[in-house]
């Protein structure tokens, strides 16, 4: 797993992370695998919408969860699964205790425990003073999910292979703030995956989105968003399709797409215009709907 240099770690030192919420402007299916994985090809950005995570050392068992959200109180998750092989891998006879403040939906599509892996990943790093190398530290991510490797960093980045290929791309999206319409409908990504293995994926070209963020035309982007996922899920969530087609005719075609395995509704926007607001008053009842702005790049 690569070099580690130990550091002898504080022990009422606190660490904080900030896992943010992912969006796809692009996902691709590439093919599957004989592993069974996928080769996807995935054009992903951070927005600031957040969880927030706090680790000390120490605890009543080998990990001590609080969180005001029931599902991590359980002790088979991806965030304690995740924790658990970092301690008995480095350090076994150490105890944590990580509090999580949730505020990503969960099975939206946003890749909110993929960011919460990355941040026990980073966050136990730097508790124990573990100094383990980004190569060292996405090799452990790539075991717990095709996005949990891109969640190590904050940039807009090219992902590909099974999640383990992560390129930071060069560009400016302050331009625009992204409008998320998420339902009160769970998405399971194992079920979208086994669904297009049975009936194909359609599969999207994303050059022409590389060279839109390549010749530094963002304003473009908007035409190029794409997800092999977007069909198969409709399928099985008529819902789904139902609520993008509501915010297309109230607001436009441009810049909406599906993120990740869905239930979650993106749209581009460059600000909040009058057919936005209406849609908003008239739809908020009935959805999580949400104005958000792509981070900037962080640690």
């Amino acid at each position: 797993m690569g070099n580690m240099i130990k550091e002898t770690p504080i022990i009422d030192k606190e660490i904080h992370r900030e896992a943010y919420a992912k969006i796809n402007l692009f996902l691709n299916v590439v093919n599957r695998r004989a592993d069974g994985y996928h080769n996807l090809e995935m054009v992903n950005a951070r927005i600031d919408l957040a969880d927030d995570l706090y680790f000390k050392i120490g605890g009543a068992q080998q990990i001590t969860i609080n969180s005001n959200d029931p599902y991590f109180l359980s002790n088979d998750n991806l965030l304690i699964r995740t924790a658990r092989y970092l301690l008995n891998t480095y350090d076994s006879k150490q105890k944590v205790t990580i509090k999580i403040d949730k505020r990503i939906p969960p099975g939206g599509g946003l890749g909110g425990n993929s960011a919460d892996a990355a941040a026990v990943i980073q966050g136990l790093n730097d508790l124990f003073g573990w100094r383990l190398s980004k190569a060292t530290m996405t090799a452990i991510a790539v075991r717990f999910g095709a996005d949990v490797p891109y969640c190590l960093s904050n940039s807009v980045a090219l992902v590909k292979g099974i999640g383990d290929e992560v390129t930071e791309l060069d560009v400016d999206l302050s331009c625009y703030k992204v409008l998320v319409v998420k339902p009160k409908i769970f998405v399971s990504t194992e079920e979208i995956f086994s669904r297009g293995d049975d009936i194909g994926f359609i599969n999207y070209d994303i050059k022409p989105l590389l060279e839109a963020i390549k010749q530094k035309r963002p304003m473009d982007i908007v035409d190029q968003l794409h997800n092999s996922l977007e069909e198969i899920t409709y399928l099985q969530y008529p819902k789904i399709r139902d609520i993008k087609a509501e915010l297309v005719y109230n607001v436009g075609q441009k810049g909406v797409v599906m993120t990740g395995s869905g239930s979650t509704i993106i749209k581009l926007i460059t600000e909040v215009t009058a057919d936005i607001s209406q849609y908003l008053s008239r739809y908020s009842d009935k959805y999580s709907i949400n104005i958000y702005n792509f981070i900037e790049k962080t640690r």
